[in-house]
């Protein structure tokens, strides 16, 4: 059989050449092997009830990454979203002792000014007042209506509805439980995840110790088919590396303090009866 590229061009028989391979996707490359280390430190713990509808757990694998876990149930808790209310930023757990929440994380991505001021980056609009663009491609949105959390694609190319919304990057599992990373190339940080499960609850994960890739905590988040933990139905990730912190009232052992102030950070405060 005549070779179909020998008369045209070089460059253009390789790039027909490469067009014609089969290209790796997402869903083709093998869970990472840090990643199931760390998975079998997690099924083996069991998320332990610190108030009704709030659980949580803290281990640390062979490899040193540490992970703090909560599962939290949108019937008990209500989310919302605290900015500073100073221009140098603030510890999550002040912003949270001021909402009288049970929890707190680090949210979205922030600059600093010249003057030390410090401002979101990414689209930012808390209760309805926006304070920030955004980003028109990169990420997701993390929409808050009427007390609940959803995860919204950037890619869909249009702001989703919502009284409060946070922009971050990247989405890691996109609704329906669609892995969206493509690459492993990131390096190993401190890291905050947030993801609504199949079966209606949230999960926020906090990486530290070691720290992991995106790519390697994002993996986490999947279903155990594929070698994941959390079986979640779509995720996105907060601000990372020294922003990453989590607090929860009452229970030291599962927060952590980080090593810098953020512009600002997620809430829970339980439901009021009636509500």
């Amino acid at each position: 059989m005549k070779n179909l590229y020998s008369k045209l061009p070089v460059s253009l028989s390789m790039a027909l050449l490469l067009s014609a391979m089969p290209i790796a996707t997402a869903q083709e490359l093998p869970a990472p092997s840090r990643t199931l280390q760390v998975a079998n430190y997690l099924r083996d713990m069991a998320f332990a009830t610190i108030v009704p509808g709030l659980s949580g757990l803290r281990t640390v694998a062979k490899n040193g990454v540490e992970i703090i876990a909560l599962r939290i149930s949108p019937q008990n808790f209500k989310f919302g979203l605290a900015t500073q209310s100073v221009e140098e930023g603030e510890r999550v757990e002040v912003m949270g002792a001021r909402e009288s929440a049970q929890v707190a994380f680090n949210g979205g991505f922030f600059s600093i000014a010249a003057s030390g001021r410090k401002f979101p980056v990414g689209l930012l609009i808390n209760k309805d007042i926006r304070s920030s663009s955004r980003w028109k491609k990169a990420g997701g949105y993390l929409v808050f209506q009427d007390g609940n959390i959803s995860i919204v694609p950037t890619r869909q190319n249009k702001v989703p509805e919502g009284e409060t919304i946070l922009q971050s990057k990247p989405t890691l599992i996109e609704p329906g439980g669609k892995w969206a990373m493509n690459t492993n190339s990131g390096g190993s940080k401190n890291r905050t995840l947030v993801c609504n499960t199949a079966k209606g609850d949230v999960i926020v994960m906090v990486v530290i110790g070691g720290g992991m890739s995106l790519f390697e905590a994002g993996w986490l988040m999947r279903s155990s088919e594929v070698g994941g933990v959390f079986d979640c139905d779509s995720a996105l990730a907060m601000d990372g590396g020294s922003s990453t912190q989590i607090w929860v009232k009452d229970r030291p052992d599962l927060s952590f303090t980080g090593n810098a102030a953020v512009h600002n950070s997620v809430f829970i405060v339980q439901q009021q009866s009636g509500q």
